[in-house]
């Protein structure tokens, strides 16, 4: 079985430019727990439910910040945040279209990852994503067939 057999397919992405506060209601608008960052179609970063669960279990990383300083933040573009690792993930592992799901597994177990962006083999343009809901989902009727 293939990735594009089971992976999601056309995933929200957000641009290097798109403010924060965009990305934020990309993420609530798509119910969407990862959100990969593009640059010209090239992932550059992503972003993930885990990062913004850190934030609202930090409170403290908001405290000396004034209701117009959190404004100013959620307006900067999310390149501001991407290479401070703040918020968004740039080392970002990826599987192309047509590997095998077995690949895609091993490196979401050997990366500790919850989700692989996945890209066409020539152009790597990002076409889906794959996490292990997908996984178990495709693996759903071989557990049925056994009880």
């Amino acid at each position: 079985m293939l990735v594009q057999d089971i992976m999601t397919p056309a995933p929200a992405i957000a641009q290097l430019s798109t403010s924060i506060r965009e990305v934020l209601q990309i993420m609530r608008d798509y119910e969407a727990r990862h959100l990969p960052i593009v640059d010209s179609d090239e992932v550059v970063g992503i972003i993930s439910d885990r990062d913004l669960a850190f934030l609202h279990a930090s409170p403290e990383v908001f405290a000396a910040l004034s209701p117009e300083d959190i404004e100013e933040v959620l307006e900067r573009p999310i390149s501001s945040v991407l290479k401070t690792r703040f918020l968004v993930d740039q080392h970002v592992i990826t599987i192309r279209a047509d590997e095998s799901v077995t690949v895609a597994i091993q490196l979401l177990i050997d990366n500790r990852i919850s989700c692989l962006p996945v890209l066409t083999a020539g152009t790597h343009h990002i076409v889906g994503i794959i996490t292990p809901v997908d996984i178990l989902d495709a693996a759903m009727p071989l557990f049925a067939a056994y009880g």
